[in-house]
């Protein structure tokens, strides 16, 4: 049995809610996953000596306790977050949105002034922002 535990208010938060809606349906909701959203794991206390792995769960909003969950084990993603302070982007007019390299619809990263400034070369990390997907990237200049 599977068990997710998301801070935010829906499973899949950030997607589009009716690809998210889809997803839990069909994905989630036809198997065995059990999940809890709107909580925080606030301490997790690894197995030993035969105990099951213990997750005690708060609610995002209150803090207040919700529920510990006895569980075998335990994976942990915490989210991502940008690593591009130190590239030289202002350098070259690039504002960023809170660390990311916003593309347009090509996937081209463009000025302050609207120019192409440099296309992706490889791709180390993405996340959704709005409706264009937002890269941290390495870069090739034009």
């Amino acid at each position: 049995q599977v068990t997710f535990v998301e801070a935010l208010d829906q499973l899949m938060p950030g997607f589009d809610p009716e690809i998210a809606k889809l997803a839990q349906r069909v994905l989630i909701n036809t198997r065995k996953i059990d999940y809890h959203t709107g909580v925080f794991a606030s301490k997790i206390t690894p197995a030993k000596d035969g105990k099951p792995v213990l997750i005690e769960l708060i609610d995002a909003k209150t803090k207040e306790h919700k529920e510990t969950l006895e569980v075998d084990a335990a994976l942990i993603a915490t989210g991502r977050a940008p690593f591009t302070s130190g590239l030289g982007l202002e350098n070259i007019n690039v504002v960023t949105q809170r660390g990311f390299i916003p593309v347009d619809e090509r996937m081209q990263v463009t000025d302050a002034d609207g120019n192409v400034v440099c296309c992706i070369n490889k791709l180390l990390h993405w996340a959704i922002v709005s409706q264009w997907p937002v890269w941290i990237l390495t870069y090739d200049m034009l």
